[in-house]
């Protein structure tokens, strides 16, 4: 547990605050508590530190009703020379605040996020241990052309840190840290904080690439770009149990295509559905699909030319089903041949029982962009490299073990989304499971609507005003309303160019739990008759509120710190399926759901000058 400090002040100055219980908690470069008198509590924060900012987090527990976090920005006390903050409620006995606090050192150029505290009132102590941060690594993960000697740091100073290198999760019989580890070739470090008193801290992760050969060794083609995929299955599956395709469309003719396994762009057609598939395991399949698919075992890698909206499919076992089928316009008249791929949503699809993933990209006039993406599903572990020619060398994904990250998963996230890993083939997004549509008697498609009521009304009879970043230090700022009468919202626009705002022209109907999940329906909808100039500010706007409502950020975080991941997911309800994401993948970056790129939280990847792709598969 942690120590309990009286302390009495003397000066004359402070006798008029009669401390009745402080709880000091030692953390290194800070101590910090809460002081009482009467019903008043002040949070306070002691440093010799230079901090450019201090934030406080907290919530107050009152008759088992937990109230909304709330994320304050702290000033000093010249008097006391104390960061404080009075909690502008009154508090009674056996309230509990729950609290942590992110700074920002000017010595370091960096911020730090505390662990939690927590606080009973009226009787000076602690409810439970707070949980220690996780431990940082310097350098941090990236790609180096020579050996890095890595060292580990955690707050507070004296905690033990335990780490693995082999990308297995550590625990307490891990190597003890003791000094500087130096990583001589790829490899990812995984560790944990530890001290006696506090929880143990969540593992920290950092994946480094050493290429120490002036760049990676990867096969070189006559087309524009190497894709090479390699299997990291741990003997679960032989090259030949690894299946790879690649569809997309041709920049050339705009028409659906397939790569074949000298890198060709083949164009689909009607006739190419001639791979029968037998229904005899069950599978819904008893039809004809396309053979567009490779064995690993023959064709490794291919260098492709430029194509738009690709993917490509990884699948073990058995290859991804898809069928080419008529392309129809919103009457129905046929304009074209597209493909169908898998449908995790139907239970008759073909795919339901493979296991496959794939990555997203586009290789054209503007170069490669691309990432790797968990919006519809987690089949297995999915590394991707992306190397260019002019030094770019970058990599996204997973590190841990399929059946590691199925744990965790199962571990981490609360009782509604543990049902989305029932299926071993795939954890499913939400939604795709019970969010988006009843299960099995399970039905989850409420699950932000009291929160969305709570947002609207709020916004009934004030102003939601949010700024976003454009790039070159510029801003866009956004002001809007519920319109009386109405569940839509109104915004004005304001581009920072001297010109002021906009008339009130932007409309956004108010989501459905479903809608905010998937960035669909209200979060997706032009305004009718409204030309393109106007329409696509209102997806704009629809994508930040959005993320703000999946990462809960509307009414309890300031809008200035919707893009400070530290405040992320703090308060239920939020996406837990998409915080999970980011706290498994490298450099905590994820496509947890479609709009995971506003504020660049996103996987994606971008050269002007590509060389290759390395996809890396797992199990």
């Amino acid at each position: 547990m942690l120590k309990k400090i009286f302390t009495v002040w003397l000066t004359l100055a402070l006798a008029i605050l009669p401390l009745v219980g402080t709880k000091v908690n030692a953390a290194g470069d800070y101590t910090a508590g809460i002081s009482e008198t009467g019903s008043t509590g002040t949070i306070w924060f002691q440093t010799s530190l230079t901090l450019r900012f201090l934030d406080v987090h907290y919530t107050i527990t009152s008759s088992g009703q937990t109230g909304v976090q709330q994320n304050i920005s702290m000033q000093k006390n010249t008097a006391t020379g104390n960061y404080e903050y009075k909690i502008p409620v009154a508090l009674a006995a056996n309230d509990v605040i729950k609290y942590s606090f992110t700074y920002f050192n000017e010595a370091t150029g960096g911020a730090t996020d505390t662990a939690q505290l927590s606080y009973t009132y009226g009787q000076g102590g602690g409810e439970n241990p707070a949980t220690l941060s996780a431990p940082t690594f310097n350098p941090g993960a990236g790609t180096y052309t020579s050996a890095q000697n890595v060292t580990i740091s955690a707050v507070p100073s004296d905690v033990a840190i335990y780490y693995t290198t082999d990308g297995s999760a550590p625990t307490r019989q891990s190597a003890l840290y003791t000094g500087a580890i130096q990583v001589s070739q790829s490899q990812t470090l995984k560790a944990i904080a530890v001290k006696t008193g506090y929880f143990d801290s969540p593992a920290a992760i950092s994946a480094y690439s050493i290429n120490t050969g002036g760049g990676p060794d990867v096969p070189v083609g006559s087309n524009r770009l190497t894709i090479q995929i390699k299997n990291d299955s741990k003997g679960q599956y032989t090259d030949s149990q690894v299946y790879w395709q690649i569809v997309g469309k041709s920049y050339q003719t705009g028409k659906f295509v397939h790569v074949d396994a000298t890198g060709s762009l083949v164009e689909m057609k009607r006739t190419d559905n001639t791979y029968y598939k037998n229904n005899q395991d069950g599978n819904n399949t008893n039809d004809y699909y396309t053979n567009y698919f490779h064995k690993l075992s023959d064709a490794s890698w291919v260098s492709i030319p430029d194509i738009e909206s690709a993917r490509l499919y990884v699948s073990y076992g058995e290859p991804v089903l898809i069928r080419t089928v008529d392309a129809l316009d919103g009457a129905g008249n046929i304009v074209g041949l597209g493909y169908q791929g898998p449908d995790i949503n139907s239970p008759t699809d073909a795919n339901q029982k493979v296991y496959f993933d794939f990555i997203e990209f586009n290789l054209g006039p503007n170069g490669f962009h691309g990432n790797t993406t968990r919006v519809d599903q987690f089949g297995f572990p999915l590394k991707m490299q992306l190397i260019g020619h002019d030094g770019y060398n970058r990599t996204v994904g997973e590190t841990e073990s399929r059946a590691a990250i199925y744990a965790a998963y199962k571990n981490e996230v609360s009782d509604k989304f543990v049902s989305l890993a029932n299926s071993p083939y795939r954890i499913l997004a939400p939604g795709k499971g019970s969010f988006g549509h009843p299960v099995n008697g399970e039905d989850n498609t409420h699950f932000f609507d009291a929160y969305i009521n709570d947002i609207w009304n709020t916004y009934r009879s004030k102003e939601l005003v949010f700024s976003v970043p454009v790039g070159g230090g510029n801003l866009v700022t956004y002001s809007g309303h519920v319109m009386p009468g109405t569940d839509k919202l109104v915004f004005k626009k304001d581009a920072n160019n001297g010109n002021g705002f906009t008339p009130y022209q932007y409309y956004v109907d108010k989501p459905t739990t479903p809608d905010a999940l998937e960035g669909k329906g209200a979060f997706d909808r032009r305004s009718a008759g409204q030309p393109a100039s106007i329409t696509d500010v209102e997806l704009a706007i629809q994508a930040q509120l959005c993320a703000a409502i999946n990462r809960h950020l509307l009414l309890s975080v300031d809008p200035t710190n919707w893009g400070n991941e530290s405040y992320f997911f703090k308060t239920a309800p939020s996406n837990e399926f998409v915080k999970f994401w980011h706290n498994h993948s490298i450099d905590r970056l994820a496509y947890g759901f479609c709009y995971d790129d506003v504020r660049d939280f996103s996987p994606s990847l971008h050269t002007p000058s590509p060389k290759a792709m390395v996809v890396t598969v797992a199990w």
